[in-house]
């Protein structure tokens, strides 16, 4: 679904972090821009900033592909808990 969220990507092994602006948001996934000095393949840890949570959600992901200025993300969902809150943030925003 096409959002625009504020986030924060970080790339821990990599030792980098950087805001970013989701503009695609799904079960799946996210798309992101800028990438940042990433590349595909890499582990990174998702934050989105909505604005009807009181905490960021916290999502691990990992790079799928970057193209341009955008970045593609595959969630590895660790818990049904994070699914259930990004289904809760995805629903929030008027998406089915």
């Amino acid at each position: 679904m096409t959002v625009s969220l504020p986030g924060q990507l970080a790339a821990t092994s990599l030792g980098r972090s950087s805001a970013v602006r989701i503009v695609d948001l799904g079960l799946g996934g996210a798309r992101v821009t800028p990438p940042g000095l990433l590349s595909a393949g890499v582990s990174v840890r998702l934050a989105v900033d909505a604005p009807d949570r009181w905490d960021p959600l916290i999502l691990d992901a990992r790079v799928a592909w970057i193209r341009g200025d955008e970045a593609g993300l595959a969630f590895e969902h660790s818990s049904g808990r994070t699914v259930r809150a990004l289904v809760e943030v995805i629903s929030q925003h008027g998406y089915d």
